[in-house]
């Protein structure tokens, strides 16, 4: 080799052989941890970054969870208040239309009353009318 210094890859360092090599090794060294610390400061602030995320993904996976729950319960007392609705709609069509005592059945009963009435009204005017 000549009178050159060779640094770690085999390159050539020129100038002076064993202060230029000091040198660039110095800088490396100083590169390298340079890098180190940057690496470390983007690590820190990732996780600093992901923390609050990851307890917002929490309270929002607890809100949701709270969210179908509540609607769960929602959706039941709606159930409930169906159910109770249609039993009323059932008793009411009971007493309106099926029992013997229904409303349907006395109206009949009185609409029979009333056609009677009318006959018997009807053949009071022919017999009137009749007699004129």
């Amino acid at each position: 080799m000549s009178e050159r210094a060779t640094g770690q890859g085999g390159y050539s360092v020129g100038g002076q052989p064993g202060i230029e090599q000091d040198r660039v090794l110095a800088s490396l060294r100083i590169l390298e941890e340079r890098t180190r610390t940057l690496e470390a400061k983007m690590q820190e602030r990732e996780s600093a970054s992901t923390a609050p995320a990851s307890w917002l993904g929490n309270l929002l996976q607890g809100v949701t969870l709270l969210s179908i729950i509540g609607f769960a319960f929602w959706l039941g007392g709606m159930s409930g208040k169906v159910t109770a609705t249609s039993d009323k709609v059932d008793k009411l069509n009971s007493v309106v239309l099926e029992s013997r005592d229904s409303l349907s059945s006395r109206m009949a009963t009185v609409e029979a009353k009333l056609d009677s009435i009318d006959k018997k009204l009807d053949t009071i005017t022919e017999n009137i009318k009749a007699k004129k």
